[in-house]
């Protein structure tokens, strides 16, 4: 009796474990992106995500950036917003993302500098990546290095994720590409009814 008791017990325990990791585990992507319609497609918005200054670019940086992704289904980019949080004003132009295999250079439009907390500045920026490059680099196993380059202050930061970080946020937009690439097809089949 004692013995099935335990066995019981066990199981009981199991299950309850399972169900509290599975719910502290799961990936809820309405806290990681919003989608709505819009008169060209459907707009989808990925809400602010940090990105670890590498060790290269402490001296040059006070935080993480902080970057958006917004991407529209009837066009073929992805627009990356990013505020880059540094001790003097820096004045990006171009911005690298390397990774295996792969280095996509686009220009970068500064959108505004702004003081941040005391002597430090914020510098908001734009970039428009492919949307096949993008979702490129969340298929690979490793995390890809961001970096900013300025011509005119010949400075250069560099981002990128610890590999425990890059696995959780690859997760989430390997689901969201998937999702995207999904409604992609259905708009496409749409299409060929009419």
């Amino acid at each position: 009796m004692a013995l099935f008791f335990l066995f019981k017990m066990k199981t009981y325990l199991f299950f309850v474990f399972f169900f509290f990791t599975q719910i502290l585990f799961s990936q809820n992507l309405d806290d990681f992106y919003v989608s709505s319609p819009h008169q060209d497609g459907t707009l989808y918005f990925v809400y602010p995500q940090k990105m670890a200054v590498s060790d290269s670019s402490h001296q040059d940086c006070v935080s993480a950036l902080l970057y958006d992704c917004t991407y529209l289904n009837s066009k073929d980019s992805v627009v990356l917003l990013c505020s880059v949080f540094t001790k003097e004003i820096f004045k990006p132009d171009s911005v690298f993302i390397k990774a295996t295999g792969c280095e996509i250079g686009e220009k970068v439009e500064v959108l505004y500098y702004e003081p941040y907390k005391r002597k430090n500045w914020v510098c908001r920026i734009r970039c428009k990546i492919c949307y096949r490059d993008w979702s490129y680099l969340y298929n690979l196993p490793q995390p890809y290095s961001l970096e900013l380059k300025s011509i005119d202050d010949s400075k250069k930061i560099s981002y990128i994720d610890s590999y425990k970080k890059w696995k959780k946020q690859r997760e989430y937009f390997t689901k969201l590409i998937h999702l995207i690439d999904l409604n992609k097809e259905v708009g496409k089949h749409e299409e060929e009814k009419k």
